[in-house]
This record gives structure tokens, C-alpha cells and sequence, in this order.
């Protein structure tokens, strides 16, 4: 590179780094301190927020409600249950499954504002649901995701194995019983349902009936 053209690089670098020191001292200088609360210095009014201060989500062109709740058992545990009700439904019978597989996932298998896509999946008679206008309630086990205290694998009723006192019976049956007196939407009849785990349950639900 000859001198002459190697003096002209050097110039507009230099110029370069001179007119970006220059645009740095004048931003650094546009924003002032706020002499009150010792942050930068608002050189515009703000627009309006378009952000409520409280967000509600509606479900209004749902075709069923959803509720999570917490059932009270008699020695005071409380166990973790979803429960869709049809929109509109009056006097309607309820399907329970109780589960060590995860209530809100069973009733969570797609996002949408019918109830029966997100239904369709594992341990759920979708169409007998649906068609039947059945209210549906899944019920996390004792010691399973939203339920309290301890799982144990295919508990025992109580008894000489089991000195405590309650077992898969008597979960079921306070389950029952709270469903039939907190959902008004209900006609007092349950039925329980289910496959592999979730047809055991079922058949120790039979030792005490509701």
C-alpha cells in the first residue's frame, strides 16, 4: 500500500472512532440523572399501558368448566382432583378415576375449548363422556403429584399390613362422598372406572362401597 493511500485509511478511521466517541458522549449526556430518585431521567411522556393491572382469563366459549380442587379424607390429607362439567349440565352423573398417573395431564391432552380433545388419551372413555354428558373427575392417589402425604404402591387395606386408618376404600369413599354434596351440578351417582392401575382401584373401592 503506498503512503499516500495508507494516510487516507488512517483518516477515516480515525474519524470513524472520533465521531462514535462523539455520539457516545451525547447519549451518555441525553440521559440526565433524575436529581429525585437518582435514575434516568424520562426525556418523553410515556404512552399509555396496554396492560391491565389484573388479568382474568374467560372461558366463556368453553363447552365445560374445569375446576382443581383439594378433597379433604377423613384423617385430614388432602387429595388433588380435576373436575370437567359439561357447559350446562344439570343433574348429571359423575365418571371418576382415581390415578398415580397425573390428574392434570388425563385431562390435559390438548389445548382447546372442547372437551373432548382433551380427553382423547390414556384411561378416558372420551365418547361414552362426551355423548353421555357425564361429568368427568380424575383423582391424583394419595401421594401423587397434587396430593398429599405418602404413595404406596398398591396399598393394603387396613388391617395387620396396613395399621393405619385408611387405604384405597376409604380415599374413595370420602372422594364420593365429597363429590355427590360439592358438585351442584350432579344428580348423587358415581361411577368409577379405569384400566391396568386404574382398574385396580376400582375393585378396592368395593371394599367399602359409597
Amino acid at each position: 500500500m503506498n503512503p499516500e493511500r495508507m494516510i487516507a485509511v488512517l483518516i477515516v478511521v480515525c474519524s470513524v472512532l472520533a465521531s462514535g466517541n462523539v455520539f457516545s458522549q451525547t447519549s451518555n449526556s441525553d440521559q440526565k440523572k433524575d436529581p429525585q430518585t437518582g435514575g434516568q431521567k424520562k426525556q418523553y411522556p410515556g404512552l399509555p399501558s396496554e396492560t391491565p393491572d389484573k388479568f382474568q382469563p374467560t372461558n366463556d366459549g368453553f363447552d365445560y368448566i374445569r375446576r382443581d380442587v383439594m378433597i379433604p379424607m377423613r384423617d385430614g390429607v388432602k387429595l388433588h382432583a380435576v373436575i370437567l362439567v359439561p357447559k350446562g349440565a344439570n343433574r348429571a352423573p359423575i365418571l371418576l378415576t382415581r390415578t398415580p398417573y397425573n390428574a392434570t395431564e388425563l385431562t390435559s391432552h390438548a389445548q382447546s375449548s372442547h372437551l373432548g380433545p382433551i380427553l382423547s388419551g390414556y384411561d378416558n372413555a372420551t365418547d361414552v363422556i362426551v355423548e353421555g354428558g357425564y361429568i368427568r373427575a380424575v383423582e391424583d392417589i394419595r401421594g401423587k403429584y397434587g396430593s398429599e402425604r405418602d404413595y404406596v404402591m398398591n396399598r393394603t387395606v387396613h388391617g395387620p399390613q396396613n395399621p393405619t386408618p385408611v387405604d384405597h376404600s376409604t380415599d374413595t369413599y370420602d372422594t364420593i362422598d365429597w363429590l355427590v354434596k360439592n358438585v351442584p351440578e350432579s344428580n348423587g351417582r358415581v361411577g368409577i372406572l379405569g384400566i391396568s392401575y386404574d382398574g385396580f382401584l376400582p375393585l378396592m373401592a368395593l371394599v367399602n362401597p359409597h
